[in-house]
């Protein structure tokens, strides 16, 4: 495997062909594998392993792959796995059970999930990170601590327990932590791989503080100050931050509990152990959580205010409709007994729009809307509302006009802007316009108002259009 830089994210490539991709699968598993159990060793129960990474990536893998690549890689993970277990003195029979269980394992897993979440499930989403903990986390571990803990309890006469929780806590930590780190490096809209690492090594630093070797067992609770960071992670950069950042505090906790030492070595390195995956375990499936929520909830607000856009905003142009127009209209002159100033209404209705599409056809058309829109945009105040209310009949809101003459100057500057040609491929297109202003300095009906502004543009249009001005009386006051 290699890594691709471009847009500011890296991209974890695997190699072109299949036999490669398994090579690589087995080479890092086998890695992965050895700094495992190197961590064990540091305890005095040298049997006892962490939680164990390879689950969470041989299941990332299986779901990232179609499943005519599955028997390559399972195979790639049994040599891996077989070879470092007979390298590192457990006997044929033992680590031929356990090449087995690490197989069948993310197998299933992997299976379940395809089956009851999709090919790739989206961890972002709660349903899918629900269904993919019931499959991936749970029930997948649970078969591979039935069948990893079968061969030394048959063979070699070990207990059953903490072998077994020891295993299911292990393997679910496992495939909850990596899987989820490795399957949302495929997500947009995430943070920056800076950013989460730098948060990543931020938790790394905050759990060695509160679940370090120096902290005595069962005695402040100390360790519990984790899972609102985490939480905090989850809920401020989403699922990849918080994938990164439980990544970092689970190699801390583990490592630490493995060697009998910190907040969960009150059971030695086999009982503290399983405690300390059930704390990674509620921890992990809490931020998680809380990054999916937060998730959906950025995601419909995000929906719901692309939605709104839609409806008040004209499609061809992007400028406001006449709903959009309507609404802050009316929202302006309700507002006019409490401020001073007023509210101008100009009409404007393009002249000779009908020949150049007749003559052109609805491109050209088209193209002069989207540029008279842009230049009526482009004259427009900060915080007036420019709006498309039919085919070539445009309206500009407004507000808080201290002076009528003040309005009549954006009126004329925009007569002036929309009466110049339009260049379409390669011609000029004569287009003018007709603009009437009408200005209230008190409350009217917004029909009232926007009629006096269509008169006056008509006044104009019937005095031959172009580069003049019609101006409509104020109302009594």
């Amino acid at each position: 495997m290699f890594v691709a830089r471009g847009s500011g994210k890296p991209r974890v490539r695997l190699p072109a062909t299949v036999a490669g991709r398994a090579i690589a699968l087995g080479l890092a598993y086998a890695a992965i594998s050895v700094a495992v159990l190197a961590v064990a060793s540091l305890g005095p129960e040298t049997g006892s392993t962490t939680f164990w990474p390879g689950a969470g990536l041989t299941v990332a893998v299986l779901l990232l792959r179609p499943r005519r690549e599955w028997p390559a890689l399972l195979a790639a993970v049994f040599v891996a796995e077989l070879v470092v277990d007979v390298a590192h003195g457990f006997g044929v029979g033992p680590s031929l059970g356990y090449a087995v269980a690490n197989c069948v394992e993310p197998l299933v897993g992997a299976l379940l999930v395809r089956r009851f979440v999709g090919p790739e499930p989206d961890l972002r989403k709660v349903p899918d990170l629900l269904r993919f903990v019931a499959a991936a986390v749970v029930a997948g571990p649970l078969l591979g601590a039935v069948l990893g803990s079968g061969p030394p309890v048959l063979l070699d006469g070990d207990p059953w327990l903490p072998r077994l929780p020891q295993w299911f806590a292990g393997d679910g930590v496992g495939v909850l932590v990596v899987a989820s780190f490795v399957l949302t490096r495929r997500r947009p809209g995430e943070a920056s791989w800076k950013l989460q690492a730098a948060v990543a090594a931020g938790v790394a630093a905050v759990a060695f503080v509160v679940a370090g070797p120096w902290v005595e067992p069962a005695r402040l609770g100390l360790e519990y100050l984790l899972i609102p960071v985490l939480v905090l992670v989850g809920a401020r950069l989403r699922t990849g931050g918080a994938a990164a950042a439980l990544l970092a505090a689970s190699v801390i906790v583990e490592t630490v509990s493995a060697a009998s030492a910190g907040p969960f070595a009150a059971g030695g390195a086999g009982g503290g152990l399983v405690a300390g995956q059930m704390f990674l375990v509620m921890g992990c499936f809490t931020a998680l959580v809380v990054a999916a929520l937060t998730h959906d909830l950025v995601e419909r607000e995000r929906t719901e205010a692309s939605l709104r856009a839609q409806i008040l905003h004209d499609d061809l142009t992007g400028l406001g409709n006449r709903r959009l127009l309507d609404e802050r209209l009316g929202h302006a002159l309700d507002r006019l007994p409490r401020e001073s100033g007023g509210v101008a209404v100009i009409s404007i209705d393009l002249d000779g729009f009908k020949a150049v599409n007749d003559r052109h056809g609805h491109a050209a058309g088209d193209a002069v809307l989207v540029e008279i829109a842009r230049r009526i945009e482009g004259t427009v105040r900060v915080g007036d509302t420019p709006a498309r209310v039919g085919g070539d009949e445009f309206v500009v809101l407004a507000e808080h006009v201290t002076d009528p003459l003040e309005a009549a100057a954006l009126a004329r500057r925009l007569a002036v802007a929309l009466s110049r040609p339009v260049r379409w491929e390669d011609r000029n297109l004569l287009i003018s316009a007709s603009v009437g202003l009408a200005v209230s300095g008190g409350y009217e009906a917004p029909t009232d108002l926007l009629a006096r502004a269509d008169q006056a543009m008509y006044r104009t249009k019937h005095a031959g259009g172009g580069a003049t001005l019609a101006f409509s009386d104020l109302p009594p006051a």
